[in-house]
């Protein structure tokens, strides 16, 4: 769909890495386990269409087609302000003409996860043994659009 749409190719990174350490705290009577486990995938995976404002609608410039079918062309040049300027400067440019709107940006998305695993086993004896856990895990998903902007 990007293609189609003119839009380049997202990237994909998928890293995922982790450690182990365990062993004996006192030979034959107390043990140790520590686990991390990190994820951090990134993929351009999903086309967002939207509006924005045209060239002509940034210059106060608004078409439009009245109730007897009339093409009008709304000038509200006088009413840009400097502040109202710049905020317009902020939207992008239009880069399509599609139904749905005349913008398309493919989106990155995020997804980062952290796992961390502590376990501990003291043996009092051969039937006697106490074990304690404690999992954590993080699961962070974000969508980076292309002005670099994250929405979580």
């Amino acid at each position: 769909l990007s293609n189609r749409a003119g839009l380049p190719r997202g990237t994909v990174r998928h890293n995922q890495f982790g450690a182990t350490l365990g062993g004996p705290i006192w030979k034959d009577k107390h043990f140790f386990f520590v686990n991390a486990e990190f994820l951090r995938n990134l993929e351009a995976s999903e086309t967002r269409t939207s509006s924005v404002p045209t060239a002509e609608e940034r210059q106060g410039l608004i078409r439009y087609t009245d109730a007897t079918g009339v093409q009008r062309t709304l000038d509200l040049a006088s009413r840009i302000t400097p502040l109202s300027a710049r905020l317009l400067s902020l939207y992008p440019l239009p880069n399509a003409a599609l139904p749905g709107g005349n913008y398309n940006a493919a989106l990155a998305i995020g997804l980062n996860d952290y796992q961390y695993h502590v376990r501990t086993d003291h043996h009092f004896n051969e039937k006697d043994i106490v074990t304690f856990r404690v999992s954590w895990n993080l699961n962070d998903q974000t969508e980076v659009d292309p002005s670099g902007e994250t929405n979580s």
